[in-house]
């Protein structure tokens, strides 16, 4: 027996599946030759997928709290500016869809 309501379980599967999707479509390559290695298993890695991101998701209000109570040379970073930084790395480009509330 499930402790999840139907819609609390149908929902947790739209958006598992909407993970697994992405990411079997990053590509993994050779870090000596740069050569294509094919594609993330994305139902395959889906538990440590969801892991990685909740941490992501907890580090990023952490960063936030700390920045709102601490500016640093008077300057507080904001969402948009912390996301233009984000892009640049390999944090997932929809992160925001798949957390709204970040």
């Amino acid at each position: 027996m499930s402790w999840w309501t139907d819609i609390t379980a149908t929902q947790f599967e739209t958006k598992a599946k909407c993970m697994s999707d992405q990411y079997s479509t990053f590509a993994v390559k050779s870090e000596l030759t740069g050569e294509s290695l094919g594609y993330v298993n994305g139902p395959l890695t889906l538990g440590e997928s969801i892991a990685d991101n909740g941490g992501l998701r907890i580090a990023f209000q952490a960063y936030t709290t700390y920045m709102r109570k601490n500016a640093i040379n008077q300057k507080t970073y904001v969402r948009n500016q912390f996301l233009l930084e984000a892009s640049q790395s390999t944090i997932p480009r929809n992160l925001l869809e798949m957390f709204p509330t970040l």
